[in-house]
This record gives C-alpha cells, sequence and structure tokens, in this order.
C-alpha cells in the first residue's frame, strides 16, 4: 500500500551523522512532494533523572533532596534554554542549503524543544499533522545503544505513524 507524504518529521540529536539522516527525509520529501519539519528535543535531564531516583529511593527520599536542590536545578535549565537558539539557528542554515539544493521548498520550519524526547516527538508529530516520522539510529557504546534504543522504542511502541528509521555505523 503506497502512502503520499506532505509533511515529514525529521528528529535530530544533533550528532555528526544528522547530516546523512536529514538527507533521507529531504529525499524522501523530493521523491513524495513532501515538506520537512526539523524537530531537536533537549531533554529535561531533571524528569528522567527524576523517574531512575524515584525507581531507586522513593517518593519520600526524592522530594527531600528535590527541596534541597531545587535552585541549583532551576539554574542548570535556565542554561539549557539559552542554547535554544542557537540550535534553532544552525537547524535553519542546514534546511536553506537542503532547499537551495533543490526546486521546491523542503524545509516547513525548525522546531526546538525542551522536555521528555519521546512525548516531545510524538506531540508535535500530532500538533503538526506530520505523516512520517524519520529518525536516526546510532551504533555506538552500550549506554548510547540504551538511550538512543529507549527512545526510538519508545517512538514505535507510541507512535501510530510510519517511523523511518536509518541505521548509522558511527
Amino acid at each position: 500500500m503506497a502512502h503520499d507524504f506532505k509533511k515529514i518529521l525529521f528528529t535530530t540529536d544533533l550528532s555528526q551523522s544528522s547530516k546523512e539522516v536529514f538527507d533521507y527525509a529531504a529525499s524522501l520529501a523530493v521523491k513524495s512532494n513532501a515538506t520537512v519539519l526539523i524537530l531537536h528535543v533537549i531533554e529535561d535531564e531533571e524528569s528522567r533523572t527524576k523517574d531512575l531516583i524515584v525507581d531507586m529511593i522513593g517518593n519520600e527520599a526524592f522530594r527531600k533532596i528535590q527541596q534541597e536542590n531545587e535552585t541549583y536545578a532551576r539554574t542548570i535549565l535556565l542554561g539549557k534554554q539559552t542554547q535554544v537558539p542557537i540550535i534553532k539557528e544552525a537547524l535553519e542554515k542546514l534546511g536553506q542549503t537542503a532547499s537551495s539544493d533543490n526546486d521546491q521548498e523542503l524545509v516547513e520550519g525548525v522546531i526546538v524543544r525542551m522536555g521528555r524526547i519521546v512525548e516531545e516527538i510524538l506531540q508535535i508529530s500530532e500538533e503538526e499533522d506530520c505523516d512520517v516520522i524519520v529518525m536516526g539510529h546510532h551504533q555506538r557504546s552500550m549506554l548510547s545503544k540504551s538511550r538512543v534504543g529507549r527512545t526510538i522504542r519508545g517512538v514505535l511502541t507510541k507512535c501510530k505513524k510510519p517511523v523511518f528509521l536509518v541505521p548509522l555505523d558511527t
């Protein structure tokens, strides 16, 4: 069964290999006469860490630690928010380069969000009415495989749209 893609969500972790994954998304867009929406999610480390710690020490102990370190956590998150405009500008340049290499306007927009990666990808794909999600899959260290694998597994198990995985060796 053939699908007509009109909007492709390209997710990027800003790694060196992301350009290769973007090339796949752009190629798919050209063949489908679709546009690409670029998404990068800055992981909310506080949320991810909280889940791990609560599992280990329990809610009460975590609440106590959280109160003691609230100011420190806020400072870290505010520092990450200053990265958003820089990342967005770099991704927009990537999109402009791809569009200038083709006759059609390929990149519809760039979104940079903070939050839980899987949830943000799924939310944006729904909000923006994307037809397919394009993601890279890295083969690296055990820790990286676990983290990336968790993201891909989360998207694959929760997403009701097609997900196009680009295997990468780096």
